[in-house]
């Protein structure tokens, strides 16, 4: 059997998001309470977004939060929960590293190629069902190490549950039929985008308009997967730039930016004004306002809570269930000439979540602390028992995209 490591632990009491509530919160500067606030465990997104009044308006057992990525929505969530979140979070990332190295190389410092063969992803549960936040490790059914891998995962480390995950593939649902818009002087989320090129052509779901913090312009867009689909995988990257996108025969944008890591697509809107909604597209009679993207911490939230998402697409046209889990799935590729891994992903509802067609739809849900809605992904892939995509927050980060 293979040896388990044995980390050393870091957090101390002083280094839990609970200490904020010791520390002295008198004259502050902004870079001071950045600092404060990130050596607590407290999540980048919300160190930038919280003030000294934020942590003095949290009661002794709760710590602050911001919900969106932008900072205009906060609020409080339970301390302890918050502490052991912060640590589950730090077992993923080491056994992300363990299980799931980039390349797979001699930087993996347990596992073999045979263990890591059979290890499909490492994902953070932050408590769904009641539990307490915990870390998942998927393994593929169908390897040959199969064995080897369960028993080379421990089932705790730091005080962690580490749970091993082998799905069943769910059975294929029938897909919808959606509508076209007519009029396409204001394209919506929810509605379907066609890309051609001389080898092919492919349609996926258009998101809500998303806003460029580098130019300040809002553009549209979907998964970086549909327009290289349309090349039939000759094409990646830059080389998609200036691919037409249509909506109804109708040309409605030129591709600006490709980021197969984040599978994301950006689009120049050209006669059209893009919105800030997701629509229905089986009869438009749904519409729902986008105003901006969760944070890490919502995400979370969102899983403790066990809230669920929705999704708009034209391929299975609705579906909805709870967000399950977040992290990282290996081998998750565009194609032989694109290939990439996806990383920072949300998973949530069920296979038939999303089908053929709805990649470039987002998950959404309601604002904790506000009205209308914040996307937690978009919709990239499926697994045996799930759905999954890009974390939007992870989108922001990279690039200062966000949905809004």
């Amino acid at each position: 059997m293979q040896t388990q490591p044995v980390w050393v632990v870091t957090m101390t009491d002083e280094d839990k998001p609970s200490s904020i509530h010791s520390r002295k919160l008198g004259r502050f500067t902004r870079r001071r309470l950045l600092r404060v606030l990130s050596a607590a465990g407290i999540s980048s997104a919300a160190a930038g977004a919280l003030s000294v009044d934020h942590v003095r308006g949290a009661a002794s057992d709760q710590v602050p939060v911001a919900y969106d990525v932008e900072g205009n929505s906060e609020g409080y969530v339970p301390a302890d929960w918050y502490d052991r979140l912060a640590k589950a979070r730090d077992v993923r990332d080491r056994l992300d590293g363990e299980f799931l190295p980039e390349p797979a190389s001699d930087r993996a410092e347990t596992a073999t190629e045979r263990v890591r063969d059979a290890v499909t992803g490492v994902w953070l549960d932050a408590g769904t069902g009641n539990s307490e936040p915990h870390v998942i490790v998927s393994l593929d059914e169908e390897s040959e190490s199969l064995g080897d891998a369960r028993g080379a995962v421990s089932e705790r480390m730091r005080g962690i549950d580490i749970e091993v995950e082998v799905a069943e593939r769910e059975e294929e649902l029938t897909d919808c039929t959606p509508k076209q818009k007519g009029d396409t002087s204001q394209m919506p989320g929810g509605l379907s985008v066609d890309f051609s090129s001389e080898e092919s052509s492919a349609r996926g779901t258009l998101t809500s308009r998303m806003y460029d913090e580098n130019d300040y312009v809002y553009r549209l867009a979907t998964a970086a997967h549909v327009p290289e689909a349309a090349t039939n995988g000759n094409d990646c990257g830059t080389q998609l730039e200036g691919m037409e996108a249509r909506h109804n025969g109708t040309k409605i944008g030129e591709v600006h930016f490709v980021d197969h890591e984040n599978d994301i697509a950006v689009i120049e809107a050209t006669n059209t004004t893009p919105l800030d909604e997701v629509w229905d597209p089986r009869d438009f009679s749904d519409k729902y306002t986008v105003k901006s993207t969760m944070s890490k911490d919502c995400v979370d939230t969102f899983m403790k809570d066990d809230k669920k998402v929705k999704k708009y697409g034209v391929g299975r046209c609705f579906g909805t269930g709870k967000i399950t889990a977040r992290g990282k799935k290996e081998r998750a590729y565009v194609n032989e000439s694109c290939t990439t891994y996806w990383r920072d992903c949300v998973r949530w509802g069920t296979f038939n979540s999303i089908g053929p067609g709805d990649s470039g739809s987002i998950a959404f849900g309601p604002d904790p602390g506000g009205s209308d809605y914040l996307a937690s992904n978009i919709n990239s892939w499926r697994w045996f028992d799930y759905s999954a995509g890009p974390a939007g927050y992870a989108i922001d980060n990279t690039h200062g995209y966000y949905w809004g």
